[in-house]
């Protein structure tokens, strides 16, 4: 029978102990890999034993799982992208750069790929993890068991429930009222511009624009903010209600169990965090600035803006206003144009 151990931040002896045993032992994670070397443990690390090429399939099956979620049947046939919806603009793009930030749902694809290749290399007989974190703890043992491979490691329980966010929820809204309430400037001044430059992130508007005429005013910086009132302060907080309640079906839908499932293991009770950091915060921020961006462009009125590419909330803003809109490209900022969704032709370089 074959015994792989799996070893994290566990005591040096007794990797030491295990190895006179005759198992496998890998260690997990760069910190368990130089305090066994520092000891004097001559043991692999579990992603040298896998070798580089594994980060390549592991990503590609992170990001193909973060694409496909907004499209799976949640409730009553409806996918995510059906039920994320505010005035006829789907938010399911909001779970993208969400489940791809450290610690979060692609991050357990990740981790799951990683243990499968791993397992299909050693092909052991029993699994045994110590000192691995609590999720890798989880996952790893539900792999093992839909593989039928015997596993021993310490009990490890998520999460019963979501964190709770009111406190954060609370500042977000004080945050919206004030907004909605400080003072604000004029906007008669610059409704001459007709290219509106919404790149917050840009030292300075571009020095050229497509489309624009001699002695047209250069690109006028909007901060959007400023031509906001409190129209879009009502309209939030109908969404923080819209999507709470949403919420609140959402998590207890049976469908869950299979939206966040990968390679035959559901993590739904991990999962169920970005859901709920998911509905209750993003969808919020993005109507937000849909709002603000939309209340802007009715008071400037310009027959251009720029935008980042990443920005799709001021995109679907721009369609429902009837501004064309090009992509700026940033530091970051990929080249791209949108002449069929509304967008002129062009990139501004």
């Amino acid at each position: 029978m074959k015994s792989l151990v799996l070893w994290g931040t566990g005591g040096v002896g007794g990797a030491r102990a295990r190895q006179r045993e005759g198992v496998t032992l890998l260690s997990w994670g760069d910190a368990a890999g130089a305090a066994m070397r520092a000891a004097g443990v001559v043991c692999e690390a579990a992603e040298a034993r896998l070798g580089a090429e594994h980060v390549a399939w592991r990503d590609a099956a992170a990001d193909g799982w973060t694409s496909a979620w907004p499209q799976l049947p949640l409730i009553d046939g409806r996918c995510f992208a059906e039920e994320a919806t505010w005035k006829g603009e789907s938010l399911g793009w909001c779970a993208g750069p969400l489940f791809h930030r450290p610690g979060r749902s692609s991050c357990y694809v990740a981790l799951l790929e990683t243990f499968r290749l791993l397992l299909e290399a050693e092909a052991p007989d029993e699994v045994e993890a110590v000192g691995l974190a609590r999720d890798e703890t989880l996952l790893l043992g539900r792999l093992c068991n839909a593989l039928r491979i015997l596993f021993h490691g310490p009990p490890s329980t998520a999460p019963s429930s979501p964190l709770s966010f009111r406190l954060r929820r609370a500042r977000e809204a004080a945050a919206s009222l004030w907004t909605a309430v400080r003072p604000r400037r004029s906007v008669r001044a610059a409704t001459a511009a007709p290219v509106l430059w919404l790149l917050d992130e840009e030292p300075s508007p571009p020095s050229a624009v497509p489309g624009g005429e001699a002695g047209e005013p250069p690109p006028f910086r909007a901060d959007v903010t400023r031509y906001s009132r409190g129209g879009v302060f009502s309209e939030l907080r109908r969404a923080r209600v819209l999507f709470r309640h949403q919420w609140q079906r959402l998590r207890k839908s049976p469908g869950l169990q299979d939206l966040f499932r990968h390679r035959g293991v559901t993590f739904a009770d991990l999962g169920q965090r970005d859901l709920a950091e998911l509905m209750l915060f993003e969808l919020p921020r993005a109507v937000r600035r849909y709002e603000e961006v939309a209340a802007t462009l009715r008071a400037l009125g310009p027959r251009l803006a720029l935008l980042r590419a990443e920005d799709k909330a001021a995109q679907a803003a721009c369609r429902a206003c009837a501004v064309p809109f090009v992509f700026f490209r940033g530091f970051r900022e990929r080249a791209a144009a949108a002449p069929d969704r509304g967008g002129a032709p062009g990139v501004v370089g």
